[in-house]
């Protein structure tokens, strides 16, 4: 599982992965009423999703369009780092990585930064 927030379908069919939280896309507000954050948290306690990506130029709007599953990554996940993952055209630092908390690094990605984490 992989939780984006920001519209790419292909993300999940090239990366072979489902939507984390049970949800394709976090973005103009789509599916933030309570209910439906209530249904996304838990999905993610039923399947957990090691990885969050959000894009960083969304993290406030995230927040305050989606306060459950805002305060749920905050006690869950812990900040791995910023990367463009090599898209020059994103800019340095356009994506947040988020892992779960109690997931412990293995090392460290050379290319990103990142931490590769363990199951």
């Amino acid at each position: 599982m992989v939780f984006i927030s920001w519209f790419r379908p292909e993300l999940f069919y090239f990366s072979e992965r489902g939507f984390g939280g049970g949800m394709s896309a976090t973005f103009g507000g789509h599916w933030s009423e309570p209910r439906f954050q209530a249904r996304s948290l838990a999905a993610f306690e039923a399947q957990p999703t090691p990885v969050l990506l959000l894009r960083a130029q969304d993290v406030d709007r995230f927040s305050a369009d989606y306060p459950l599953l805002d305060a749920y990554f905050k006690r869950q996940y812990r900040v791995a780092g910023d990367t463009d993952f090599g898209d020059a055209e994103a800019g340095p630092g356009a994506y947040r990585v988020l892992v779960q908390a109690d997931r412990a690094t293995t090392s460290v990605d050379q290319a990103t930064g990142l931490p590769c984490i363990s199951r």
